[in-house]
């Protein structure tokens, strides 16, 4: 069963404006592909990111991160999607405005 996926604006922001087709269309398919078939499979956060799930992705050498909250039984929320480098900081960052 396929997940629906909501995906916030910022991460929707990042998408746009990323240089090359090809690695747009990689995060694409791991959202849609991957993350919405077995959401469970991403990386668990603890402490104050605590529902929140992590999925790595690499591409050309450089690591990239996307953020995802399991909502329900049928919806997935794609928060924040960025390079490695102080991603948590910026997820955590993030969430203190939106809450």
């Amino acid at each position: 069963m396929a997940y629906q996926v909501a995906v916030r604006r910022i991460a929707r922001k990042y998408l746009r404006k990323l240089k090359t087709d090809t690695l747009r269309q990689k995060f694409l398919d791991v959202i849609y592909n991957d993350i919405a078939l077995a959401p469970q499979n991403g990386i668990s956060k603890y402490g104050d990111l605590r529902p929140i799930y992590s999925w790595k992705l690499m591409d050309n050498g450089i690591e990239y991160r996307i953020a995802y909250a399991i909502m329900d039984a049928n919806t997935i929320d794609i928060i924040l999607i960025g390079t490695r480098e102080n991603f948590y900081k910026q997820l955590k960052q993030y969430l203190k405005t939106v809450n």
